[in-house]
């Protein structure tokens, strides 16, 4: 008797342990991942109790066992093979492979609750120290209004860059679309290849599908998944018209832009303006203003100040101008806990 508790209490413990390495858990519902697991060891222990009371259905129930635990014994070899390489580069820390989905749905969190500064915040460190994509945080950053320095790319997606960049939108379709084919949970050949659908195809609709087959993939987190919805939905509103009976014909789509909370497009607009008119105040201190008001970003507003400080086209009426509204901006960022 006690023999028969014995051994059903290890194998319940066992087989529950065993089916933490369903590939399908997502750890976004409790409740469904337990009933899931709960249906498998249930199952898995009926067949052991018939196999025990008729031992010749042992061949047959073998071969089901095995269908239903070869996904989890597949996962459990692979981990343990990530966990020995993961070794030989650092023996300090436990392999993780949750980690990049948890930091994308941190910053995507930020980003939902108005926290902008926190969230260009924690890309920035996650950056530095290397454990997310650095692809992924930079078109979160554009996203933010934050112009990152550019990391290097992977040669297949530099190229496809480039084509994109001069206009040969064919060729880096075909390439987006190769490198998604060899790993359909690519986020930045994803996300490339949705922004060349919308931004420049003005394909919507391709964009979206793009989406949804990003949605499949069950290592990519929810939280992405909205940031990429939402930058998806930028980069396909049209541009805006200016308004020709302006007195600033260009300063009413940066204006709607920044209302709208396209700060990168916005910005992107701004710098371009600057570098052909480099002695213009009032575009400088737009770009200042989008920075340090809308996106939350007062230091790099000071560093645009502190161009204009240095520039000798200038008055000293203006560069006062600069600094007090970046005083001001400074004193509207709310005060962060010690």
């Amino acid at each position: 008797m006690l023999w028969n508790l014995f051994f059903w209490g290890v194998t319940v413990l066992a087989v529950w342990w065993l089916s933490g390495y369903d590939s399908n858990l997502t750890g976004d519902n409790r409740k469904k991942d337990f009933t899931r697991r709960a249906i498998r060891c249930g199952f898995t222990l009926v067949l052991l109790a018939i196999v025990i009371w008729l031992p010749p259905a042992v061949i047959i129930l073998s071969v089901l066992l095995g269908v239903i635990w070869a996904g989890c014994l597949a996962e459990l070899f692979s981990h343990g093979f990530r966990r020995l390489v993961y070794a030989e580069h650092d023996n300090d820390r436990e392999f993780d492979p949750q980690k990049d989905r948890r930091h994308l749905d941190a910053i995507a969190h930020l980003i939902q609750t108005g926290r902008r500064d926190e969230a260009i915040k924690l890309c920035g460190e996650l950056k530095r120290s290397g454990e997310v994509n650095p692809v992924t945080l930079e078109a979160t950053l554009a996203y933010l209004g934050e112009k990152p320095e550019r990391p290097p790319l992977a040669q297949p997606l530099a190229d496809a860059a480039r084509r994109r960049s001069r206009g040969d939108f064919a060729g880096a379709e075909q390439q987006f679309r190769s490198l998604l084919a060899a790993n359909p949970e690519n986020l930045a050949a994803a996300m490339a290849l949705m922004r060349l659908y919308a931004q420049d195809l003005h394909q919507s609709g391709r964009a979206a599908e793009v989406l949804r087959q990003l949605e499949k993939q069950p290592r990519v987190s929810a939280g992405y998944i909205e940031f990429a919805r939402r930058t998806m939905a930028e980069w396909s509103r049209p541009p805006v018209a200016p308004d020709p009976a302006a007195v600033s014909p260009r300063a009413v789509p940066v204006a709607e832009l920044l209302a709208d909370g396209r700060f990168g497009t916005a910005i992107e607009i701004l710098e371009a303006q600057i570098q052909l008119q480099p002695d213009d105040f009032d575009l400088r201190l737009k770009l200042a203003e989008a920075y340090g008001r809308y996106c939350g970003n007062v230091d790099h507003a000071e560093k645009i100040v502190r161009e204009i400080e240095t520039t000798a086209g200038f008055s000293p009426a203006q560069v006062q101008q600069a600094r007090n509204q970046l005083q001001a901006w400074r004193n509207a960022r709310p005060a962060r806990a010690a």
